[in-house]
C-alpha cells in the first residue's frame, strides 16, 4: 500500500481456523491501524475470506480496501479524473 511495509505476521496454513487467524491478523494491522479504522471486518466476513471459496466477498473486500485507501492516501497524489478512472476499470 504506496510503498508501505506492514508485517501482519500470517502463518501459512490449510487449516481454516489458522486462516481465520490470519484475517484476524490483517483486520488488526491494516483496518484498525493502517487505514484508521475506516473500515473493518467483522468474523463471519473473515470466516468466508479465510474459506477462499468465495469470489464475491474476496473482490468486494478488495473495492473496499482500494476505495478507502484512495479516500485516505489517493486525494494527496491523485486529481478526480484519475480516481474517477481507476474506480471505472476495478467495476
Amino acid at each position: 500500500m504506496y510503498d508501505e511495509k506492514v508485517d501482519c505476521k500470517l502463518v501459512k496454513s490449510a487449516l481454516v481456523d489458522d486462516r481465520v487467524l490470519n484475517w484476524n491478523r490483517i483486520n488488526a494491522s491494516i483496518c484498525f491501524n493502517y487505514l484508521q479504522q475506516s473500515f473493518y471486518l467483522v468474523s463471519p466476513t473473515m470466516k468466508t475470506l479465510a474459506q477462499g471459496k468465495n469470489q464475491t466477498a474476496i473482490l468486494k473486500l478488495l473495492g473496499i480496501l482500494i476505495q478507502t485507501s484512495q479516500s485516505n492516501y489517493g486525494a494527496a497524489n491523485l486529481d478526480d479524473a484519475a480516481i474517477r478512472d481507476i474506480a471505472d476499470v476495478y467495476e
